[in-house]
């Protein structure tokens, strides 16, 4: 738990961990333990996925925000519609980006090849990713990553697009897996208005 009051609950979720009970796993989710840890204490809105306003990937690791109340939660579904939530990632991509700083603005949509994945699709969803690089290590570079818009795998399908997927992506870079034991992808901050404070 990194921040808690009558609202919110903000966790460090680790990577590997799904989010909320799915298809395969119904149990061992961080809902699971958070309702068990907080004796229930979430809002029950959407009650296959009390307290969730926001997801994060199983392998992605990082802030996630549950709400306690149907009052937050409304608030901040409202600010993630609107995009008025301001997100930080932090990743390690494969190769060295030529420039030090950019935006990636291409549509993802369903993988028309394979519906398990998404790709960059004519007629996709608008995405858009704003990146800096922060420094390189040897072949890698350390970027931070602002997603202006939340489509699902859209951090890791963009970078996969130019060339320099993720350290770690099993999905969108198989031969970038050799050492890694996990995604390096990392949601470092969220930046939002407080619902009671504003």
């Amino acid at each position: 738990v990194i921040y808690e009051d009558d609202f919110f609950i903000v966790i460090n979720k680790s990577a590997g961990i799904v989010v909320h009970p799915g298809n395969g796993n119904r149990k061992t989710t961080l809902v699971n333990g958070l309702l068990y840890h907080f004796n229930k204490k979430l809002s029950d809105l959407n009650s296959v996925r009390p307290g969730i306003v926001h997801r994060l990937d199983k392998d992605t690791s990082g802030l996630i925000i549950l709400s306690k109340t149907e009052h937050s939660y409304k608030y901040m579904i409202k600010q993630f519609k609107e995009r008025a939530v301001r997100k930080t990632y932090f990743a390690i991509i494969k190769g060295n980006l030529s420039s030090s700083k950019g935006v990636i603005d291409a549509p993802i949509g369903r993988n028309p090849n394979n519906r398990q994945k998404m790709a960059i699709v004519n007629g996709g969803k608008e995405a858009i990713t704003e990146f800096e690089v922060l420094f390189y290590l040897g072949n890698y570079t350390f970027v931070k990553v602002h997603p202006i818009t939340g489509r699902s795998h859209q951090i890791r399908v963009h970078f996969s697009s130019l060339g320099h997927p993720i350290l770690g992506d099993r999905t969108y870079g198989r031969d970038n897996v050799n050492r890694s034991s996990r995604l390096f992808l990392h949601a470092k901050q969220l930046v939002f208005n407080h619902p009671a404070s504003k």
